[in-house]
């Protein structure tokens, strides 16, 4: 159960995470947020996402594989096989829900306008 546990720690962190940029985002005013910082968070959600689609096939492919056999295996491995596959569940989906609490809103600006801080004096 040990990876199951730590699968579903790795999902709270991320969320927990990624919650810090979002506030960051929407509040402009309050307090700026390290760029690497966040480039990080933005990276370890994506990995997250990844790794727990990849531990949710091989939990699923572990768990047909153990409740197809002709020899029906002990509770005790088929609990460990769908903790992992609801662990890695979880992880894969905080992982998506934290890259997009990670992205930046869209500016309100028209396609051809500049940006007042940005534009050169004529």
């Amino acid at each position: 159960y040990t990876l199951a546990l730590v699968l579903a720690l790795d999902a709270v962190i991320v969320v927990a995470a990624a919650a810090r940029i979002r506030r960051a985002i929407r509040n402009h005013e309050r307090h700026r947020i390290d760029p690497f910082y966040a480039r990080r968070i933005v990276v370890l959600a994506k990995t997250s996402s990844i790794v727990g689609a990849f531990l949710f096939g091989g939990g699923v492919g572990i768990l047909l594989f153990l409740l197809t056999r002709t020899v029906i295996a002990g509770s005790g491995s088929i609990l460990m096989a769908v903790a992992t596959v609801v662990a890695a569940l979880a992880m894969m989906v905080c992982g998506l829900i934290a890259e997009q609490m990670c992205s930046i809103p869209p500016d309100d600006r028209e396609p051809g306008e500049q940006d007042p801080v940005n534009a050169r004096p004529h």
